[in-house]
């Protein structure tokens, strides 16, 4: 997020310092900025998105997995004392 802000205001002082010069910023280009900045709001949303879920399964498999090795250490105790 730093980067895109960075970028951002890179970009914005560059568009101030050319309208100083009379230089007129194509209105495509001022679209286009603003599209660029909501995709790029919407991709971190989503890769935020992921990682939550990634780490949520991981947590269940963890679970999962703690909760079959007690079942299985149980399975061996009873198999050994008979």
């Amino acid at each position: 997020m730093e980067k895109y802000n960075n970028c951002k205001h890179f970009t914005i002082k560059r568009i101030h310092v050319h309208s100083q010069f009379n230089f007129v910023v194509p209105e495509p280009f001022k679209i286009f900025l603003e599209n660029m900045s909501e995709e790029t709001a919407k991709y971190r949303s989503i890769c935020n998105k992921i990682i939550i879920a990634t780490m949520d399964s991981g947590k269940k498999n963890v679970k999962t997995w703690n909760d079959n090795t007690g079942i299985f250490l149980d399975l061996n105790k009873k198999i050994v004392h008979f």
